[in-house]
């Protein structure tokens, strides 16, 4: 979507994007239509929205009433039976844990690139990276690939259980403690569609 100074303008002036606005909100149906908790960031020129679903049908926890309030639906009453109320409680833990990981994953990573724009826009100034480039390919900073940024990284303080790998985990593969780097995870749901 091209935005126009005009649009630009009257975002600013309405202080949220109207065209974020829904689009958060249509997320935001699918994910409960479907079941799915979630962190989901958009942004376009100027504004972010941010969604966070955390109470799907598993889940034994819920958003309160106030900022930062969260509650724990951890007693009996809740469940009718101590089966039920334990497997919640281990769904829950494991899904605030993902969410957890992949988001200080993707935090790394996108702060890792803000660092690189930033520090190259400062070196080269007004130059396009390709006119930079050309001009001192030596002086310019190597970006960092996706496996040595998963080695700086390493969200969970685990390695991948896949023999010889040694990356750092980023995720349970079938939340049984098959902890995996991110390539083998992506890798295990490529072969494992329905686990998806």
């Amino acid at each position: 979507m091209h935005h126009t100074k005009e649009d630009l303008k009257a975002a600013a002036e309405a202080q949220y994007s109207k065209n974020l606005r829904r689009t958060i909100g249509r997320i935001k149906k699918i994910l409960k239509r479907r079941g799915i908790a979630g962190s989901v960031i958009i942004y376009e020129p100027g504004f972010s929205e941010y969604l966070a679903m955390i109470d799907p049908i598993y889940s034994a926890v819920q958003f309160g009433e106030k900022p930062g309030e969260l509650k724990i639906l951890d007693s009996l009453e809740h469940y009718g039976d101590e089966a039920t109320r334990k497997e919640r409680l281990e769904a829950t833990m494991n899904m605030l844990l993902h969410l957890a990981n992949m988001s200080r994953l993707m935090f790394q990573n996108f702060n890792n690139m803000a660092h690189q724009v930033e520090k190259r826009a400062k070196v080269y100034g007004d130059k396009t990276s390709h006119e930079a480039g050309l001009q001192d390919q030596e002086g310019a900073e190597k970006p960092l690939t996706i496996q040595e940024t998963q080695e700086k990284a390493s969200p969970t303080g685990r390695t991948c259980v896949e023999p010889g790998c040694g990356l750092p985990a980023v995720a349970d593969f079938n939340g049984y403690g098959a902890w995996g780097c991110q390539e083998h995870l992506d890798q295990w749901n490529r072969n494992n569609p329905d686990n998806e």
